[in-house]
């Protein structure tokens, strides 16, 4: 099992955006490239922010990445470093999942709780899925207001 969390809008979604976008002028479309490219990055900012800092440099928020699909209308956030999905829920008896992960971005973290007969319990630190439920949520605001249902 991968060990990589990435961020991403369900695929019916993604489908729903990419048709209205199709339908824009090109300012608009471009409007909607900016936003989407500025979201991506205040999304890694704040997980950036908000990560442990236990490591250091080398710990969750010096792995963060950034990547925009080639159409600019899309795009992930996530983290390379194995630990991190058990930083974000925490482990064993403590692992902590929002409601919203779930819903709005389809991951059932519960994956994370541990594949060992071993029962180590570690707090959740909420980091990234944080980040980007509040930088989903603004960006939504704003497509509202530019058309998109």
């Amino acid at each position: 099992m991968s060990r990589l969390i990435n961020i991403s809008i369900s695929a019916s979604e993604q489908a729903k955006f990419k048709r209205w976008t199709e339908k824009l002028s090109r300012q608009t479309r471009n409007e909607v490239q900016v936003l989407v490219h500025k979201t991506l990055y205040d999304i890694h900012g704040r997980a950036v922010r908000f990560a442990p800092k236990d490591y250091g440099a080398a710990g969750l928020a010096g792995k963060m990445h950034i990547k925009v699909n080639s159409d600019k209308l899309g795009g992930s956030v996530g983290n390379i470093i194995e630990y991190a999905p058990f930083r974000e829920w925490g482990t064993g008896d403590l692992v902590v999942v929002p409601s919203f992960v779930k819903t709005m971005f389809g991951v059932d973290s519960m994956q994370w709780k541990g594949e060992t007969g071993r029962k180590v319990n570690s707090k959740a630190h909420p980091y990234l899925f944080e980040s980007a439920r509040m930088g989903v949520k603004e960006m939504t605001n704003k497509l509202n207001k530019m058309g998109f249902k």
